[in-house]
């Protein structure tokens, strides 16, 4: 299945992607459509060689939490030691045990 798009959708959707150049994965071009999203993240297509591909994948953080839970309890880490460790804001280091385990 052959697909026909125009210049000016191309160029619409360029302008709309807030100026970030985005290259196809497969042959590095810059003709790109937004194609849709799954599960949350936005997919997106090459016009030249039908390739499609995603460019932010949701994380699991459990791992993540499960680490900053232990850190937090039972080797007695401070909130401040947490935030300056994983580079995060103080409100994502007592946020996220709790939305792993609850408060």
């Amino acid at each position: 299945m052959h697909l026909a798009f125009s210049n000016k959708d191309i160029l619409s959707d360029m302008v709309n992607m807030n100026k970030k150049t985005i290259l196809c994965v497969k042959c590095d071009s810059i003709l790109i459509k937004k194609n849709g999203k799954f599960r949350g993240i936005q997919r997106y297509k090459c016009v030249n060689c039908a390739t499609q591909f995603q460019l932010n994948k949701k994380k699991d953080f459990s791992r993540a939490r499960k680490k900053l839970w232990y850190e937090f309890c039972f080797q007695y880490a401070t909130v401040d030691t947490l935030k300056g460790r994983y580079k995060k804001s103080e409100k994502w280091v007592r946020i996220k045990p709790t939305a792993s385990y609850g408060s």
